[in-house]
């Protein structure tokens, strides 16, 4: 039993009339039987010839029983249009209907999958503020006032690095450097994400751009 299954696509359709334009299409084929003077893959080929220029087959998977082999193949086309995929279609059916034997394929047409890809895509920012601070302070980021900390990942050496899902509206983020046993004073500053600039803040600057004091 030979089994054709075909797997579409649309390749491309710019224009907004009904009527899909150059369809791709996969086949797959498998049990096609070649033996010595007999290639049922030829007939098969032959009909894919009619509409297309080239037709390529791959082979996916092969095994052979005496002196047949039995394989899968595989072959990616571009049609013009559906009407072209349904002739295709109706001519392989003919294989199998052939009045000559020697012409007859024992196959069916097990299905079709049908992909449809919207073009709206959208696009996202996302940006790595890094710097450094004290060696075991810990590292709070705010990009809007009264708002929530944006965590960050700390690492020997002081080094301090977040990602920002977005950039601010005012391109600054700011920042509280702090010793978690509370020896040392906090540290104010603001990071530009567009120029990596980094100022030393006063702790009354952030509290005013803040709006007053973090806990």
């Amino acid at each position: 039993m030979m089994v054709m299954l075909g797997v579409l696509g649309v390749a491309g359709c710019a224009s907004t009339q009904p009527t899909m334009r150059n369809v791709a299409v996969e086949y797959r084929f498998e049990n096609v039987r070649e033996a010595p003077g007999s290639s049922e893959w030829e007939k098969i080929k032959g009909v894919l010839a009619r509409y297309v220029k080239v037709v390529n087959g791959e082979v996916l998977r092969e095994r052979s029983v005496g002196t047949t082999n039995i394989r899968t193949y595989r072959a990616k086309l571009v049609v013009p249009d559906l009407a072209t995929l349904e002739s295709i279609h109706l001519d392989l059916e003919a294989l199998r209907l052939s009045p000559r034997a020697g012409e007859r394929l024992d196959f069916r047409f097990d299905g079709l999958t049908a992909g449809y890809r919207s073009s709206f895509v959208t696009a996202g920012v996302s940006t790595v503020v890094s710097g450094f601070t004290v060696e075991g302070n810990k590292v709070r980021l705010f990009v809007a006032a009264k708002g929530e900390p944006i965590a960050t990942n700390t690492v020997r050496g002081g080094m301090w690095s977040a990602r920002l899902e977005g950039v601010p509206e005012d391109r600054w983020v700011y920042g509280v450097s702090e010793d978690p046993k509370g020896s040392l004073p906090r540290r104010y500053f603001r990071v530009n994400v567009t120029t990596l600039l980094t100022e030393t803040l006063e702790e009354s600057v952030f509290e005013g751009w803040y709006g007053g004091g973090v806990k």
